[in-house]
């Protein structure tokens, strides 16, 4: 659906489609007025979840960032008629937006693209001056400058760090350089605030103040959640992507929240809207909602608050509220942790308790047992060192987890002797019910058990220019099962995503060597390598299904014993490489 915001001018409101379409409509009729397509008509490139750039208005002209290597990348239409005014620049766009600022005492278009950072001439798209702000990579298209002031330019620009840039001008020759960097707002979806000095955005999960003079810390806050902000009336408006609305007073001094309330049980992609007093708050499917925002006195009253990651009734929920009872605390918490004989707490077969010990500011705990890459506070006893969280697992369970430390220090369970390596790199603690299974299968296979592993270059003839396509030639590894030189017979085959994580992460050649004519039937196994997400679920995807069903499937029916039948034939893959299969079997179901 359309991520871009439209824009009303006068009698007529503006709209920018995920697709390129353009449209001009009467803002009381809802007639159209124009309408012009950005690849079909002016060679934009489309970016990789479609176009999301919101247009702006400078006197008679609607400006949209387009996006485009042939002095297209910003586009200017006659309001009027939908009719090419200029076109500049050379640079991709996905997640931008231009801003008009006076700069130096001039209004200037500033507007940023993947690699570069512009101002521009709004009448005309002349350039004023052009600096490459060094966004890292994937993220640098989701750059939008905030203008703080009449010549400062804030940017949340990397991973790891955000940037204030100072624009001046000396006889018209301008000059760009960062007055300080700071490691506390990082690069986001949401766009930051400025507000009477300070800046309010997210690092990472957490709503940040930071001083916009010397980029310092002034607070960071675990509530009320990651999200997006807009200012209203001194105030941060945040609504979170869980569907919460927080009004929280934009002070330097510390996190204040005034009001919140639940809005909607869906995600939210986009921050909210503020008019005649009211907010608008809009979901990701098919929702929107109006908020009032009023004078409440407020009334004292006793609330019984959920305790959460706390099992009321176990062993462990007893020792909990006997210390929170006691005088002696670290006294009972001392003698508790040396009873113990393994960390985490087991207590049956199902109930775990996971326990950390250290002074911390804010404590959390994230893994398999929540969403992906959510944080969840742990239960910590006042006055005490002693931190807890409790959960009941099914008794064969394998779930892994780490601590996240004072907002972003990343730790394994030094407690929990039990580590295995993580994914994203290094080691992250492992919880093991019970009755949990040893993963055998990932065992290497005897001699006699080991198919064999074929490396190709597979070249597509098909070749198809874009953002993120791999081009002509990738690399493949086809899994043969054992003795396949030996037998005559034919086999199912199957075609696996982001082959070499299945290879050297996941081990699929040890599964297959150990399962094949013991669970499974011999298959043979084609690890697709060297593709991308863009081919996988965004601009590329159609082109990357066809390539699978009409070359590579062909070329492999051709060059091994398959059986050459959608029946014995399946797709499969993890992450936008699971979406990719779900969406090639869609379309080509005669083949998979």
């Amino acid at each position: 659906g359309p991520v871009s915001t439209p824009i009303i001018s006068g009698n007529q409101i503006f709209a920018l489609g995920p697709k390129g379409h353009v449209l001009a409509l009467d803002l009381k009729t809802g007639n159209k007025l124009w309408s012009t397509h950005l690849i079909d008509d002016h060679h934009a490139l489309l970016p990789n979840w479609g176009f999301t750039t919101s247009p702006v208005v400078y006197e008679n002209l609607l400006i949209i960032e387009t996006g485009g290597t042939r002095n297209n990348a910003i586009s200017a239409f006659d309001k009027q008629t939908g009719k090419l005014q200029w076109a500049a620049g050379a640079d991709t766009v996905e997640y931008q937006s231009p801003v008009i600022a006076p700069t130096n005492g001039k209004s200037q278009l500033i507007w940023a693209g993947k690699n570069f950072l512009f101002g521009s001439n709004p009448e005309t798209g002349a350039p004023i001056w052009k600096y490459q702000h060094g966004g890292e990579g994937f993220y640098g298209r989701i750059i939008n400058p905030v203008v703080i002031g009449p010549d400062k330019l804030f940017l949340t620009y990397k991973a790891g760090e955000s940037v204030l840039l100072q624009i001046s001008n000396t006889k018209d020759q301008y000059e760009i350089k960062p007055l300080w960097n700071s490691k506390f707002l990082k690069r986001n979806y949401n766009i930051p605030v400025h507000y009477d000095g300070y800046l309010y955005g997210y690092d990472g999960n957490f709503l940040t103040c930071v001083d916009a003079n010397t980029g310092a810390l002034a607070w960071k806050s675990r509530p009320p959640g990651n999200g997006f902000t807009i200012l209203a009336d001194g105030h941060v408006v945040v609504i979170t992507k869980r569907g919460s609305l927080h009004l929280v007073e934009a002070s330097p001094k510390a996190y204040h929240e005034v009001a919140s309330l639940q809005v909607s049980d869906k995600l939210i992609w986009t921050p909210a809207s503020f008019a005649n007093g009211s907010i608008y708050v809009r979901d990701s499917f098919n929702a929107i909602a109006r908020i009032d925002v009023t004078q409440q006195r407020k009334v004292a009253r006793a609330t019984d608050a959920k305790r959460e990651l706390f099992i009321a009734g176990s062993d462990f929920g007893e020792f909990v509220q006997k210390v929170e009872a006691a005088a002696n605390k670290k006294e009972l918490i001392d003698k508790f942790m040396a009873t113990q004989r393994q960390f985490p707490v087991l207590e049956g077969n199902s109930l775990v308790h996971v326990v950390y010990r250290g002074q911390a500011h804010d404590l959390a705990l994230r893994g398999d047992m929540f969403e992906y890459f959510v944080e969840v506070p742990m239960n910590h006893i006042a006055d005490t060192d002693f931190h807890y969280a409790s959960f009941q697992f099914e008794p064969d369970a394998r779930l892994s987890y780490q601590f996240v430390k004072d907002y972003g220090q990343v730790m394994i369970d030094s407690l929990n002797q039990r580590k295995v390596p993580s994914v994203n790199g290094g080691e992250i603690s492992e919880i093991v019910m019970p009755h949990a299974l040893e993963a055998k299968h990932l065992d290497e296979p005897p001699p006699s058990a080991r198919g064999k592993l074929d490396s190709l270059e597979f070249t597509n003839t098909r070749r198809k220019v874009g953002v993120g396509l791999w081009g002509g030639k990738r690399d493949i590894r086809v899994y043969l099962p054992p003795n396949y030189e030996k037998q005559t017979e034919r086999y199912p085959v199957i075609y696996v995503n982001y082959g070499d994580g299945a290879v050297e992460s996941a081990k699929m050649p040890n599964t297959l060597d150990n399962l094949i004519g013991k669970t499974i039937r011999p298959v043979i196994a084609v690890f697709i390598t060297s593709a991308s997400a863009y081919e996988y679920a965004r601009s590329q995807r159609d082109a990357y299904a066809e390539m699978l069903a009409q070359e590579l499937v062909p070329y492999i029916d051709k060059n091994y014993r398959t059986i050459a039948s959608r029946d014995a034939r399946a797709i499969m893959g993890y992450d936008e490489g699971a979406w990719s299969a779900f969406f090639t079997a869609c379309k080509h179901p005669g083949v998979f």
